[in-house]
């Protein structure tokens, strides 16, 4: 993870249409939930894998904190991610959820998930 406000920094560098937001996440409790998936078009999957495109583990990553700034309804940079566990792959087109939980003033933890099962779990810290 690089330093304060290296990877996160701006996530609108991707063009629009390489995202789809099915349902907006942006939630007032401390628990919300939004689901999004990931275009085939995306820029990452030509080449993870050729034949085989597996979403890449930054994009999801970015979608998280994309969504964290959905979620709280204000520009979040994101200062870390002390703990992250990938668990299974997601396939582009693939519909998935992001749920946080909110610790405290600059720490949230977060679920991604498909209907099938969690594919990641982690926490982040921001300002």
């Amino acid at each position: 993870m690089r330093g304060r406000g290296g990877l996160f920094r701006d996530s609108r560098v991707r063009a629009e249409s390489e995202w789809v937001n099915l349902s907006g996440g942006e939630t007032s409790d401390k628990n919300g939930t939004g689901s999004m998936k990931i275009s085939a078009q995306h820029a990452s999957l030509a080449g993870h894998f050729p034949g085989n495109p597996v979403v890449p583990g930054v994009v999801l990553l970015d979608a998280v904190a994309r969504a964290l700034s959905a979620h709280l309804g204000r520009a979040v940079t994101v200062t870390g991610m002390p703990s992250v566990k990938f668990l299974a792959p997601l396939m582009p087109e693939q519909e998935f959820s992001i749920a946080f939980s909110i610790k405290d003033g600059d720490r949230a933890g977060f679920d991604v998930a498909t209907d099938a099962h969690k594919i990641l779990t982690g926490s982040v810290t921001y300002d």
